[in-house]
């Protein structure tokens, strides 16, 4: 994925470039979107994959532990 993101970016640098010398030209602007929200779902899933990683490190609290076992106050 990273890697994609940054062959994404070089592709948007060099479309900035032929948007800046043809700004009328609609072609290269619908293909500078494409690639901008082509962009955006992976850092997303990269995003959404740390914050996966970064809740799995952390312990649970102690609430949430009676809240799973409501049967342990008993004992």
């Amino acid at each position: 994925m990273k890697r994609r993101i940054q062959e994404n970016g070089r592709e948007q640098n060099e479309l900035l470039e032929r948007l800046l010398e043809n700004m009328n030209n609609a072609e290269p602007n619908a293909k500078m979107q494409t690639l901008l929200d082509e962009q955006q779902t992976p850092k997303e899933q990269v995003e959404a994959a740390q914050q996966t990683e970064n809740t799995l490190r952390e312990p649970p609290n102690v609430g949430e532990r009676s809240v799973s076992r409501p049967w342990l106050h008993r004992i």
